[in-house]
Formats: C-alpha cells, structure tokens, sequence
C-alpha cells in the first residue's frame, strides 16, 4: 500500500493505494480420445490419450480453436496412444486488482476509512482450459472428431468487479 503525496492539503491528505498483479504460464494438459479406446474402465485415474501426428504443431492459441485436431490420431483399440500426459499448455492467466483508500480522521482515537476495491480492473478475459475430449463414437466400432474438440467455453475468472466499503476504525 502505497500514501499518495498531499503537499499539505486537506483534502488530497489520506489517500492510498493498492495493486496485486496476477501472471501466470498456462496450465498443462492432456488431449484424451473422449471414450475408452483403450480399455482403461478399471482405472479412474487414467484417461486414454490419442496417438500424437509427428511433426504437427498442435497448439493454435484461438479460444474456438486452442488445439488442432488433426494433430492427433485414434488409436487402435485395446492399446494407449503416444501422446504423454500433460504435454500440452492451456491459455495463459493475467488480472489486475486495485485498491483505492481514503483514511478521514473524526477524533483523536476514531477515524472512518473509505475503500473502492476493483477487481480485474483492465477486464482482461482469462479463458479456461478447452474441451479435452477429441473424438466421439460414431455407433460404427469408429469415431470422428468432435465439433467441441479444441473449444474454449469457460473462463476462470469473472470480469471487473468493483466493491465500496466504509470502516470505522477506533
């Protein structure tokens, strides 16, 4: 928390202000085929991974399409693909809270303190991971990809937030 200079002046005398900066990398993560290609049903721990294409750039970085589909290949039954686990990274995490203070004092001992809290003040987007499963079956022992293979469709966290308090400190 940072006071602002008042140069002596009533009225600019009590201000304060505050930031956090939030950046965060990525997250990892894993494609899976959507259904169990592999055979994996006993074990909750572990998705079946599809089989990587080599050479293929896989991340695209758009949030309709934040991977490419076609870098990725079905399996044959019964066997795991290639691709590792979490060799993939999701879209990248920034926001910028604000705060600023404003302390008047009433009495000697009692002063009242006003606050305006913003929250993700720039109101910068901060998208989720995308839709993991890249296959559906299509009822014919195959699959296709999915429409929603790639998607993004959340974020993680809201947009700006602004909040006003008023605290009577003694």
């Amino acid at each position: 928390m940072i006071a602002l200079p008042s140069a002596g002046n009533r009225l600019l005398d009590g201000w304060m202000i505050s930031a956090i900066v939030m950046a965060n990398s990525g997250a990892s993560f894993s494609v899976t085929d959507g259904f169990d290609q592999a055979g994996f049903a006993n074990n909750i721990f572990t998705s079946s991974r599809p089989d990587a294409v080599a050479g293929c750039k896989a991340i695209v970085g758009e949030a309709d399409r934040w991977y490419d589909p076609a870098c990725f290949r079905l399996q044959p039954v019964g066997r795991p693909g290639n691709l590792g686990r979490n060799t993939l990274t999701g879209p990248s995490l920034f926001t910028t809270d604000v705060a600023l203070i404003k302390n008047v004092r009433l009495r000697e001992r009692a002063t009242i303190q006003f606050r305006t809290e913003v929250f993700n003040v720039f109101n910068h987007p901060n998208l989720g991971l995308p839709n993991l499963g890249l296959f559906v079956p299509d009822g014919t022992g195959g699959a296709t990809v999915s429409p929603a293979a790639g998607r993004i469709m959340t974020t993680t966290t809201p947009g700006r937030q602004i909040q006003f308090g008023l605290k009577l400190l003694f």
